[in-house]
């Protein structure tokens, strides 16, 4: 449930004009026991928390500008970097008859797992820094446009290798990338389409990125949702392809879900380096259940078994139980 500020009190002191502020949050807490390449962990925590506010005006003629700014809270899982509280996800927008510009410090998702073909997944159970890449951070600047069901993009974003103002212009281990996009939303079909392109490339490096070319779909049949999509990155020398299935149950209350992806790597003769792993495909799933105890707090369960390397000697593990609670 969203809350209205109506005032903050240190500018009410100072009889300071505001806007209406919204804001929200979640708190997840649980238990998760890994074991990596054989060597096991287990134990209790926060899983993720953050707060959240935003603002918005009417600028007139059909035009708005808001405002997102989120801050971290007690959290282990990487986004508050097992520190202090500290920034999250931060745009501006302005929305109008011209289209959606965004500019925006945030967090970027994996394409795959945690876009269209994971299905909407309830139970977390993505695959992100385990077959596919892990979150990370980046500035960009995105304009979209709708045209009836069709919604088409660009997109320049500076990874977090030049995370900053004024940085992320130079060198290879801060490539930009400039994106184009288009979705198609109607009915019980929502699907996306990209090409990317990369500079600051350095030639002969597996690890260097040219292009990059996805899909990703999704289908709500009533009884269930599945999703699939495909990422291939074209580097300096090789490619990266990866691949995703999910789909969730409904039951009620309880939904189900599963997820399955693949990494393959493709070295074209070059040798292989601690980023790209060694040439071939790994794989990994996962199992999970989210059940519902009201609108905002949900208990999660799930299981992923993947390969942390290709031809691993073990299969990778973890679980997890939480109580996940949003307002």
């Amino acid at each position: 449930m969203k809350k209205t500020l109506v005032a903050l009190a240190v500018l009410a002191a100072s009889g300071a004009s505001f806007a209406q502020v919204t804001m929200t949050g979640e708190f997840t807490w649980g238990y998760k026991a890994t074991s990596v390449s054989g060597a096991d962990s287990s134990g209790f925590g926060v899983d993720y928390s953050n707060i959240n506010f935003a603002a918005s005006e009417d600028l007139g003629g059909g035009t708005k500008v808001s405002v997102k700014m989120g801050i971290d809270g007690a959290d282990r899982s990487g986004d508050g970097v097992g520190g202090p509280t500290s920034g999250q996800d931060a745009n501006i927008t302005i929305d109008g008859a011209f289209g959606k510009l965004m500019l925006a410090t945030m967090e970027n998702g994996n394409y795959l797992g945690n876009g269209l073909a994971n299905a909407g997944d309830p139970a977390w159970i993505d695959l992100d820094s385990k077959i596919q890449a892990a979150k990370s951070n980046g500035d960009r600047i995105q304009y979209t446009k709708a045209f009836g069901p069709v919604s088409v993009g660009l997109q320049h974003l500076e990874a977090a290798a030049g995370l900053g103002e004024g940085v992320g212009s130079t060198g290879s281990s801060a490539q930009r990338r400039n994106l184009i996009d288009a979705t198609y939303a109607a009915g019980a079909l929502t699907a996306n389409v990209g090409f990317g392109s990369y500079d600051n490339q350095t030639d002969g490096s597996v690890d260097s990125k040219v292009n990059v070319t996805r899909g990703s779909a999704n289908y709500d049949l009533g009884v269930a949702k599945i999703g699939f999509g495909i990422e291939s990155s074209k580097r300096s020398v090789g490619t990266v392809t990866d691949t995703f299935l999910g789909a969730n149950a409904p039951l009620g209350a309880l939904t189900l879900a599963l997820s399955f992806g693949s990494h393959k790597t493709d070295l074209a003769g070059a040798a292989a380096t601690a980023s790209s792993g060694a040439e071939g495909t790994k794989s990994g799933y996962g199992l999970g259940a989210a059940y519902a105890l009201s609108k905002r707090t949900q208990l999660i369960a799930n299981y992923r078994s993947y390969e942390a390397t290709v031809a691993a000697a073990t299969r990778s593990t973890d679980t997890r139980l939480y109580i996940d609670h949003s307002f």
